[in-house]
């Protein structure tokens, strides 16, 4: 599914090295088809490389801790609802994080 970014999301986007582009629209997508293994691996990838580049963009810190709170929560739990209530938060920090704090 392919979705057009917001003049946020774009903002947050653009404070990505070239090497990242396109991780916002990938990390929206998978939010949207809760697919935590891409998005573990998109916020992987862009800590470890910016890491070595010294560029880290500002939401990535906040975004990166929301998910570890998130996961340290409703990881392990065998609670049905656990995996909506997750996602739903996790929605909720991007939007925070990522879109309002670039708009």
């Amino acid at each position: 599914m392919i979705n057009m970014l917001t003049p946020e999301e774009q903002n947050a986007e653009n404070a990505l090295d070239n090497s990242f582009k396109g991780s916002i629209e990938v990390i929206k997508n998978a939010l949207e088809e809760e697919d935590l293994n891409t998005i573990r691996e998109v916020i992987g990838n862009i800590t470890v490389w910016s890491g070595h580049l010294g560029d880290r963009p500002k939401w990535l810190s906040g975004f990166n801790q929301s998910l570890n709170d998130l996961l340290d929560i409703y990881g392990n739990s065998d609670a049905p609802e656990a995996k909506t209530i997750f996602f739903e938060k996790l929605r909720l920090a991007y939007h925070s994080i990522i879109i309002e704090n670039n708009s």
